[in-house]
Order: structure tokens, then C-alpha cells, then sequence
């Protein structure tokens, strides 16, 4: 009898810690939990098979208007790139909010390597109509982005989207990017993981921005 009580106070430890459950599962439990470890599994090789073959393809992805509807500042629409490794983007009051504590309506900003315009837009808002946003984005597919988005909401920004990487010197330059539709990347020198694996490159124009303020 003590050994029975010694046991049976041994298996309800062990199915409290959790260490073995499975010893003393019901048989039809082990086999549900043993389908939905090979769901998870197979569902995570099927998203890595898909997510390599993104990278190793090149394709242009277009965009979707997005409308963000904010506190005091109203509706604000915003052009989200399509490409599949592409972070949705917010525009937030919070973020208009930190750009007007660095900007008054009227200011001349710079959005160095702006991307499709997350920031841009924003720091646009802050700077109003009256306003400048020179915004530099040296990538050509993710430029049409950032052109598109300084065509929204034109009665309170004005930004002017230029197809440039901001170097010392003019001229072109290569671009080393993680995927073959040129999402994610720079200059391989300012990269500091050197197992980066941006290994697909693309050829960019750069220019000086004190030189080019200074002609217009």
C-alpha cells in the first residue's frame, strides 16, 4: 500500500513539473500532441523554403495606400511597399509629435536614405506645407515608393523625393542588398556583421548634399 501511495505521489509530481507528461498521458493525447509538433514543424520548413525563394527572385512589388486616422492631425495616407519582406509601416501622432519638438512649420529637413518614406512622411507633417522635406533614397524600386508617398497628403507636406545616395562625391556607386529585390541593404562597409550575406548588388547614383543644396 505505501509503495502504491509512494507512486502514485511520484506521478503527480512529475505531471506538475511537467518534465515527462508524456508517460502519463492518455495514448490519444500523445498522438494529438505528436500531429501538432509535425504541423508546427512542417508549417516552419514551408515558411523558410518560401522566404529563401523570396530572396533568391528578383521581383517588383508595387503598393497599397494605407489611411491612418490621427487625433489632431486627421487623415494621413501613407504608401506601403508590397514587397513580402517589407515591415508594415505606421504613421503614428506620437511620431509627428517627436518631429515637431525638431522642426517648426516652415524648417528645411533632410531624410538621408528615407526608404519608402515612413519617416519622411511625418517629419513632412511637422514641417507643414510651407515646409521642405529633401528626401534621399538611392535604390530605384524602393524610390517609387517614396515618390508615390510625396504625392499624398500634399495639402499639409511638401516633400521632393531624390533617387540619390548621399555620399562625399559624386558619381556611382554599388549597393550590396540580403535579397534579389533589393529590400534590405547599403554600403557593404558600413555593414558591421561581417556574416551579413548581402550578397546580391545593385548600382546606385550618390551625390554630395551640401553641393546640391547649394545649386538650387
Amino acid at each position: 500500500m505505501d509503495t502504491l501511495m509512494e507512486s502514485i505521489v511520484s506521478q503527480k509530481r512529475l505531471n506538475e513539473t511537467g518534465i515527462i507528461p508524456e508517460i502519463f498521458e492518455p495514448e490519444e493525447n500523445q498522438e494529438r500532441r505528436s500531429r501538432d509538433r509535425e504541423t508546427i514543424l512542417i508549417h516552419y520548413l514551408k515558411s523558410r523554403i518560401k522566404k529563401r525563394k523570396i530572396k533568391r527572385t528578383f521581383q517588383e512589388y508595387g503598393y497599397e495606400i494605407k489611411k491612418f486616422h490621427l487625433s489632431k492631425v486627421g487623415t494621413v495616407e501613407y504608401a506601403q511597399w508590397l514587397h513580402p519582406l517589407e515591415q508594415p509601416k505606421d504613421i503614428t501622432k506620437s511620431g509627428i509629435d517627436f518631429y515637431k519638438t525638431l522642426l517648426r512649420s516652415g524648417d528645411l529637413s533632410i531624410d538621408i536614405g528615407a526608404h519608402t518614406g515612413d519617416t519622411t512622411v511625418p517629419m513632412a507633417i511637422a514641417a507643414g506645407a510651407k515646409g521642405l522635406v529633401l528626401a534621399f533614397e538611392p535604390n530605384p524600386y524602393v524610390f517609387k515608393v517614396l515618390e508615390q508617398n510625396s504625392k499624398l497628403n500634399v495639402e499639409r507636406t511638401n516633400i521632393h523625393p531624390l533617387c540619390l545616395a548621399a555620399t562625399k562625391k559624386d558619381g556611382e556607386f554599388l549597393f550590396n542588398y540580403s535579397d534579389a529585390s533589393f529590400c534590405n541593404g547599403g554600403f557593404l562597409s558600413e555593414i558591421k556583421n561581417k556574416r551579413h550575406g548581402h550578397r546580391y548588388r545593385l548600382k546606385v547614383k550618390g551625390g554630395n548634399i551640401e553641393r546640391y543644396i547649394r545649386k538650387q
